[in-house]
């Protein structure tokens, strides 16, 4: 045979021989298996690769059931395993090999990182193939995690976050023990609203996904609106304690965080001074700072105090109500903005009764009647139904629709507590003239949510603009425009100048909120309740007034069942105590 090929047969044998010795010799392939096992959770297969030894020491549904019970407690996720293979691998004096490895895992606690040497041991497999195995111990979970050891979860606390109104005075706090605290009682309840226990049916709401048995959540008003900016975020310390529950070691700690302090625009003092006002009235009150859209005082009467919760009324200011007369200040705007209202026109208006000619029994009606003319200032300051529907009729229907939108009519209002009906001018549609009429003057099927008519009438403050509402007061806040230009400013100026002879004029419809030195433009309201004209019904009285030197205060307050209290002078006289108070 040719000794050359003899010689390559041998080092082809050798190479070979070489080649499965390393194969053998290397724990290299039984780690991957391990950690690829290991960073998906596959404990099957993690104890399938553990040698003989291992084996005796823990069977395999003790081990799947500690590692999984302690993976669930902690919910860990995103586990990396980052082995240090040497260049290469040598047996040590027990034929063992080592190979160092990095361990990180995202917990409940934050990250945990490790560090240890996995020990391979070879052994022969089911068909006497040698197979590198590894010598596993508690270790392996945690670095210096023993067999009798526990991990785990401790919780700390924070508290709920508090809620002040603007000048810092508390209106919900935790007292000393926890409990949650409202200092204005019944004054404020609904707009704080209040908290309890969290249910079994709230823990399945995506809402509260974060959230355990145990926790306090907000049930009602800006408890439940800011619940997330509120709520404190419980701390979290995962531990390896003895058998006897001692701590050993901290393995990861995220610590207990404060809910938000949240500042209102609120004014505790103006809030009280109006629930005071209202206290035997069924109705809404509504101030605020025309200037700046910040919301000072809100009240729903009956009220009541989420320090006994024994069962809220209806939360009024949440819902909309026909507005009455208060209505045509946005009618003028609309007539003004379709050039159909000359303010020195004279429609010579006469009685107290106007109909067109087909309108067979349907009559349009005002209070009472007054010497010529019948203009724009005396329309206003009689509050004459019959001059506004003429306006309205002049505009037109589809032109009026049109223009209510500009109002924010009929559409979401931006309110940080949200409404359960928003403003609207009708149910379904306009459905004739007569009806155009009525909308004119706040009949109809209008209804107008008293914050929203409140932030409509800060265009006689801003040249036309409506600003957006704010009920949270921020650093560096500035006026925000919700409705831009809905009139001009010629117009505006001249639609204040006449809501301030409203209240200044003797014959004015709400001369009973004059004040001498604290100069007042505002509107009254009468929404009658009733099926037919020749009908008595129920009569709710509105007011909405402005402070006319600094303008930054406007009140708008409605109330329930006025038909024997004076009408719309009942609510005017109460706003009257407002200004008179926080007016100056």
């Amino acid at each position: 045979m040719n000794k050359k090929y003899i010689f390559f047969v041998i080092i082809v044998s050798i190479l070979f021989s070489l080649a499965g010795c390393k194969e053998k010799t290397n724990p290299k392939s039984s780690f991957e298996k391990y950690i690829k096992a290991w960073e998906t959770k596959d404990f099957n297969s993690m104890y399938s690769i553990l040698d003989i030894d291992s084996l005796t020491k823990i069977e395999e549904k003790t081990f799947i059931k500690k590692y999984s019970e302690i993976y669930e407690l902690i919910e860990a996720n995103k586990i990396n395993v980052n082995p240090k293979y040497p260049t290469e691998f040598k047996e040590d004096e027990n034929e063992n090999i080592k190979i160092p490895f990095d361990v990180s895992l995202d917990t409940i606690g934050g990250k945990i990182n490790f560090s240890e040497k996995a020990v391979f041991k070879k052994e022969k497999d089911d068909e006497d193939k040698e197979v590198w195995r590894i010598k596993w111990d508690y270790n392996m979970i945690f670095s210096n995690l023993e067999k009798n050891d526990i991990v785990k979860v401790n919780n700390t606390y924070g508290n709920r976050g508090e809620m002040y109104d603007r000048n810092d005075k508390p209106l919900a706090i935790n007292n000393e023990q926890g409990k949650r605290v409202y200092p204005n009682n019944a004054s404020a309840g609904f707009i704080t609203g209040f908290t309890g226990a969290i249910t079994d049916e709230d823990l399945k709401k995506e809402k509260y996904k974060d959230y355990n048995k145990n926790d306090i959540i907000g049930l009602a008003g800006l408890e439940y609106q800011y619940e997330e900016r509120l709520k404190q975020k419980t701390g979290k310390e995962i531990i390896i304690a003895d058998k006897n529950g001692n701590k050993k070691e901290t393995l990861a700690k995220k610590e207990a965080q404060n809910g938000e302090k949240i500042k209102l625009t609120i004014d505790s003092q103006i809030q009280l001074a109006m629930h005071q006002q209202m206290a035997n009235d069924i109705g809404v009150g509504v101030a605020m700072n025309p200037k700046t859209g910040e919301v000072l005082a809100l009240v729903s009467t009956p009220g009541y105090d989420p320090n006994t919760n024994t069962g809220p009324p209806l939360n009024r200011f949440r819902y909309s109500y026909a507005p009455g007369s208060t209505f045509k200040v946005i009618t003028s705007a609309i007539g003004f903005n379709a050039k159909k209202l000359d303010p020195n026109q004279d429609k010579q208006i006469y009685g107290t009764k106007w109909q067109k000619q087909y309108w067979g029994n349907y009559f349009v009606t005002r209070a009472h009647a007054y010497s010529p003319p019948s203009n724009f200032r005396n329309g206003m300051v009689y509050s004459d139904n019959i001059y506004f529907a003429q306006v309205a009729l002049d505009v037109g229907q589809d032109l009026f629709i049109n223009e209510t939108k500009k109002f924010g009519i009929g559409e979401e209002f931006p309110f940080d507590i949200p409404l359960h009906t928003q403003s609207q001018l009708f149910n379904e549609a306009m459905n004739s003239e007569a009806q155009l009429a009525d909308s004119a003057f706040g009949q109809g099927e209008i209804l107008m949510n008293p914050i929203h008519l409140t932030t409509i009438y800060t265009f006689l403050t801003n040249d036309g603009n409506i600003l957006k509402p704010k009920l949270v007061l921020e650093e560096n806040m500035t006026p925000e425009i919700w409705k831009q230009q809905v009139c001009s400013k010629e117009n505006t100026n001249l639609i204040s100048k006449h809501l301030g002879e409203v209240v200044s004029s003797p014959d004015g419809t709400a001369h009973v909120a004059y004040i001498p030195d604290v100069p007042i433009m505002g509107k009254t309201g009468t929404a009658e309740l009733k099926m037919s004209v020749d009908e008595e019904g129920t009569e709710n009285g509105w007011f909405i007034g402005i402070e006319q030197n600094k303008m930054e205060l406007e009140v708008c307050m409605f109330i329930e069942g006025v038909e024997k209290k004076g009408g719309s002078v009942y609510p005017a006289e109460k706003v009257k105590n407002i200004f008179n108070q926080f007016g100056r």
